[in-house]
């Protein structure tokens, strides 16, 4: 039977339950208990890990800074420290630490993007740029710093309880695909595909007004239509992609074929045979819930079950408004 963990903190938050079981049980693989009893902490006889400000005994110990006890979003000062390759906020100073920082606090600070709640910085779309992160500050942007936290994490505690089974995971592929527009030229409605070749006799663009009339006609397939190709791909190296399908109302920056068409919805039952299925919230609905709403639903009444997945269109997102 596996080996479980007690932890001793100050105090049980949402933000500590949340980032250690990201840090021990999701990543590594550890079974936990957290507990504010200093005593029962003592007594315990297996693995166990103090987080707090003042080091119990000879207890493994990381020392905490305030960010996982704090209830509000409040702006950030910390010190940086160099670890194993990479650049770590949350340095901690004093004997006996496991980490030279608050590993759990450097952690949620990332995960949770608490950066995007305090800046007001955005682009002509309203994101929040990665070039105002304090990862590309450091030079940290490319490097996936919570695993590899992580897993020095865990050879710490395999030298301590050399017993311990620590997880080790594995680098999976998921191919994802966003379906802005499922085919160029096809099931587009007269007044679109009328439209689209007074366009390009006006850029007096030949060869794509012959090949919208070739498609058109049956005699060459989509340049969109690929999906055939990828059916095989993911049958040949076994895997499991997720589509992401865009579904709002027609509009400048949302271009896709209506759900309404015939066409179009057997796609999609087609490649939720295949994949799993979410949504791409249209560039309209960015901050109006109830266009959201109505989309994620047409999603579902297609495929007739629910849908949980989603990659925001032009990637908009507002935290926190776009997770709720």
């Amino acid at each position: 039977m596996p080996m479980k963990m007690l932890v001793l903190v100050p105090k049980v938050s949402g933000r500590v339950m949340y980032v250690f079981d990201l840090m021990l049980r999701q990543l590594l693989g550890i079974d936990f208990d957290l507990t504010t009893d200093a005593e029962s902490f003592m007594a315990f006889d297996g693995p166990k890990l103090h987080y707090g400000q003042q080091r119990i005994g000879d207890e493994p110990f990381v020392k905490a800074v305030e960010l996982l006890f704090e209830r509000h979003i409040n702006e950030q000062s910390f010190r940086t420290v160099d670890f194993e390759g990479t650049v770590a906020p949350y340095a901690v100073y004093g004997q006996g630490n496991l980490m030279p920082f608050d590993v759990f606090a450097a952690s949620f600070f990332l995960v949770s993007r608490y950066e995007e709640y305090l800046s007001q910085v955005r682009d002509q779309y309203g994101r929040f740029r990665a070039e105002a992160t304090w990862m590309h500050e450091n030079g940290m942007l490319q490097k996936p710093l919570v695993n590899i936290w992580s897993i020095a994490l865990g050879k710490r505690f395999k030298e301590i309880y050399p017993e311990l089974v620590i997880k080790h995971n594995k680098f999976t592929f998921v191919p994802t695909y966003d379906i802005d527009a499922a085919w160029a030229y096809k099931h587009k409605g007269l007044y679109r595909t009328v439209g689209g070749f007074f366009k390009d006799l006006a850029a007096g663009d030949r060869e794509n007004l012959l090949e919208r009339h070739l498609v058109l006609r049956g005699k060459r397939k989509d340049p969109f239509d690929s999906f055939d190709f990828q059916f095989d791909l993911q049958k040949e190296f076994k895997l499991k992609p997720i589509y992401f399908i865009l579904c709002g109302d027609y509009d400048t920056n949302d271009k896709n074929i209506s759900i309404r068409k015939t066409a179009f919805q057997s796609l999609i039952k087609t490649l939720g045979d295949y994949a799993d299925v979410g949504i791409h919230p249209s560039f309209s609905s960015y901050l109006d819930i109830e266009r959201m709403r109505i989309e994620i639903e047409r999603l579902s009444e297609v495929l007739h079950r629910p849908v949980t997945k989603s990659r925001q269109h032009f990637l908009r997102m507002n935290l926190p408004r776009s997770y709720h």
